[in-house]
């Protein structure tokens, strides 16, 4: 759509063939200065059968489906202090009730923007899509700040299981040697290759559960039902950690979006991605939980990270107390590896789309974003050695505002852009009741935005505020930067939904390669009569259609 005509400072030229150099051909230079210059593509007279290959895209439904599980959960660990703060009934009340309020809509609205939009930008191409690229920047930055914050609490939560077992790592050099150790060495893992994490994560995902498909079983017939049912006094109840940790653990749903670039048919392989490992995710807190407090509700003050290879002991013996603390440590390293190549390729989609410079948009010869990867380590070794609630709190304030305004994109593309092709689409025809099913996760997001004012926690209060302002400053900054020169980017960023849409249409050159595009691409598609259009300045020839947004 809108192939003749600019896309920000760019000609159609780029938008279109950088289609092929950057989505399909990402070894082909692609130089455009952002100022007008040409992209080096494939001439427009190359039959289509001699253009570069498609580039191969290398995770599988089964990849995706354990990338998601461990960007959002990777076992129950770390869901403890959820008992701790509020009691057996209300953790229980909690992890029925908050995939219905929260981790539902967040999918839905993931599934269908990330298979109308399926690059590595993710979220920030569905901001920009409704908002344009200052929009779109500040939802990039809030959204990869809480990405490499939350990779900074499984070294950490992988040390709190581990002092069971080893207690000299609880504090010190050794336990600030570790974390840093764990983080580089998985870190070193993600820049292999996403083949490589997307096999790993499978393996892991399974080795996860199995400790806990024994635990269950053995444990069901031990529960004391008087147990599930133990409620703390209300002025007893730590509600800020209850709905921190409750929501840090059903959260991240869209982080998968930054790798739809890398999936095989991700207009299809996502939502059933997305449905699968819910069901997974539901299961791998709840039924552990059970157990648990059914086990030793009355002692829930003593639940803390770390706890359930306590429950694994009293279930089967140090042996399967070593082999929870084994899972454990197999969740930490799938969960970050998950979200690092998650943060790290959502840095190179936008490198490619012109918000960031072209370092970013750099592949190693293993195909992962060397950049991308440096700069979330050097934040994830900073942040590391915060303690796991406080990062908790830290990431969902700066996480909330990211999400309202994914929600806010996803009415605004449905009220504004209705005819919008959407592979996927959420089951409800209205925007009216769209914004019904949005309602309590919108309201629970500026309830924690609220809540450290309530606490008078200052500093977490200036923290949620100064994180969309420094990402104001940082794109006002490269927007100098591109306008100046001082840095080469690969283009102007899109400047709205046209131009998103152009950089996702490939660019042909003959009558029939149109006929051969639309039968083989566009197939569930009713399309108009195509128009071909001459460039008035290239004079070459671009397709365009009069019913359809490519």
């Amino acid at each position: 759509q809108g192939a003749s005509e600019s896309h920000g400072s760019c000609p159609a030229a780029c938008g279109l063939g950088g289609y092929w150099a950057v989505m399909h051909a990402p070894d082909v230079p692609h130089k455009c200065n952002g100022n007008g210059g040409r992209a080096h593509v494939p001439p427009l007279n190359t039959p289509m059968d001699a253009m570069p290959a498609p580039r191969v895209r290398p995770l599988s439904l089964s990849m995706l489906v354990a990338i998601i599980y461990y960007s959002v959960c990777g076992g129950p660990f770390g869901s403890e202090e959820v008992v701790r703060a509020a009691g057996p009934f209300l953790a229980l009340l909690g992890f029925l009730i908050m995939p219905m309020v929260w981790s539902v809509p967040e999918a839905l609205v993931a599934a269908e923007l990330s298979t109308a939009f399926p690059n590595n930008s993710g979220y920030v191409t569905w901001v920009t899509a409704a908002y344009g690229p200052r929009w779109g920047f500040l939802e990039g930055f809030l959204s990869w700040l809480c990405g490499v914050t939350d990779n900074a609490v499984y070294p950490v939560l992988f040390q709190a299981y581990l002092e069971r077992l080893w207690p000299e790592i609880r504090s010190g050099t050794a336990g600030l040697v570790f974390v840093m150790g764990f983080s580089l060495v998985l870190s070193f893992c993600n820049y292999r290759g996403l083949g490589h994490v997307g096999l790993s994560a499978l393996a892991l995902a399974i080795f996860t559960m199995l400790p806990f498909m024994y635990i269950v079983p053995v444990g069901l017939p031990k529960i004391e039902f008087d147990n599930l049912f133990i409620m703390p006094e209300l002025s007893d109840i730590h509600w800020s950690t209850y709905f921190n940790v409750l929501f840090w653990n059903l959260n991240y749903w869209d982080t998968a979006s930054t790798l739809a670039g890398e999936v095989q048919n991700p207009r299809k392989i996502f939502p059933l991605a997305l449905l699968l490992s819910m069901l997974l995710v539901w299961l791998s807190y709840f039924m552990p939980l059970l157990v648990g407090v059914g086990m030793d509700g009355k002692n829930y003050e003593n639940w803390h990270a770390g706890f359930l290879a306590e429950l694994g002991r009293r279930t089967g013996g140090s042996l399967v107390q070593q082999w929870v603390v084994a899972a454990a440590a197999v969740s930490c390293i799938g969960q970050f590896v998950s979200e690092q190549a998650a943060n790290a390729f959502q840095l190179q989609g936008m490198a490619e789309m012109g918000w960031l410079p072209m370092c970013f948009a750099q592949r190693s010869a293993h195909g992962t974003p060397t950049c991308g990867l440096l700069v979330g380590v050097v934040v994830i070794l900073w942040m590391c050695t915060y303690n796991f609630e406080r990062l908790v709190t830290l990431i969902n304030g700066v996480y909330c505002i990211a999400q309202l305004l994914e929600f806010a994109a996803f009415l605004e593309l449905r009220r504004n852009h209705p005819s919008l092709r959407r592979p996927y689409c959420v089951p409800l025809k209205s925007t009216l009741s769209c914004v019904a099913l949005l309602t309590p996760a919108m309201i629970f997001c500026v309830g924690i935005l609220l809540m450290p004012i309530f606490q008078g926690n200052w500093v977490q209060a200036v923290f949620f505020v100064g994180a969309p302002v420094v990402g104001l400053l940082l794109e006002h900054m490269f927007s100098l930067c591109r306008k100046n020169g001082c840095m080469q980017f690969s283009r102007s960023p899109p400047a709205g939904l046209d131009d998103v849409l152009g950089m996702q249409t490939p660019r042909l050159s003959s009558c029939s390669d149109v006929e051969h595009w639309l039968t083989n691409s566009m197939k569930e598609v009713s399309l108009g009569p195509p128009l071909i259009a001459a460039d008035s300045a290239l004079g070459e020839p671009l397709i365009r259609t009069s019913s359809i947004n490519l």
